[in-house]
């Protein structure tokens, strides 16, 4: 039944089926701030800082395992170093204690004498042995502790573009979090002005369509707003006007006629 109301002398005309139709109309506003929202949240998880900074820091652990078994074997030459550069000293004292005895005068026996010459013969070689070993060895932990450092160096750059990933990430993942916020709230506004019943039916078909529950009627093109399919004539005959709820025949979302 049609209700006359007058307000400043001009006279307005209001109906269910108006209200009706209002109630429907809310639902396209609430579909297009979902689709905003969704579109946002899409946007916030496919933040490519993100990504890139997760495939750095999947570099960084690379790194890192290189670096501990360089580590590894830089100290195992360094030790290796410490026990030629002991043994060397060692013998060095050996020497030093036998050719006193030679030069000494002590031992007059020539017999004895030539043993111990023999002793400090063999000393010497086994020296050069040593030192020989020892200035090799010294070659390869130089060498290793070159690589340890280049790799350091490599991760403490690649730290360093994570960390810059990472910021830019927060930046625009802060901006998007101000947008999904301001939309949420206007989500929930429209919300509660669409009655509970027609609420939940909508609630339903978004979750069974991917997020998309309603279109909108294009009568004048005969077609549904959310499918894109054209309606059966007799089909879109019925909808135009109607205080029902209207769905595609095609897609089953709910079809609204704006007014």
């Amino acid at each position: 039944m049609a209700i006359l109301r007058c307000t400043g002398g001009r006279i307005r005309y209001s109906s269910r089926r108006e209200d009706n139709l209002g109630k429907q109309t809310e639902l396209l506003d609430l579909q297009a701030l979902d689709s905003s929202l969704d579109r946002l949240r899409k946007e916030r998880a496919s933040i490519a800082e993100r990504a890139e900074a997760d495939e750095l820091c999947r570099e960084i652990e690379k790194l890192q395992s290189v670096l501990c078994a360089l580590e590894e074997e830089l100290h195992e030459s360094e030790r290796e170093q410490t026990r030629l550069e002991n043994e060397l000293s060692t013998i060095g004292d050996k020497i030093g204690r036998e050719e006193k005895k030679l030069y000494g005068g002590g031992v007059v026996n020539p017999k004895e004498l030539a043993s111990i010459q023999q002793e400090v013969g063999s000393l010497n070689k086994h020296r050069d042995d040593i030192e020989t070993e020892l200035l090799e060895t010294m070659e390869t932990v130089e060498q290793r502790r070159e690589k340890a450092d280049q790799v350091r160096d490599r991760k403490t750059a690649t730290q360093e573009r994570v960390d810059e990933k990472e910021r830019v990430f927060a930046e625009k993942a802060a901006a998007l979090d101000d947008q999904i916020a301001r939309v949420s709230k206007d989500r929930q506004a429209t919300a509660e002005r669409v009655p509970a019943d027609l609420l939940a039916v909508y609630e339903k078909i978004r979750e069974q369509k991917g997020g998309l529950a309603a279109g909108e009627l294009l009568a004048a093109e005969g077609i549904c707003g959310a499918c894109r399919v054209e309606l059966p004539a007799q089909e879109l005959e019925r909808m135009i006007g109607s205080e029902t709820l209207n769905r595609c025949p095609q897609c089953r979302r709910i079809l609204v006629e704006r007014g």
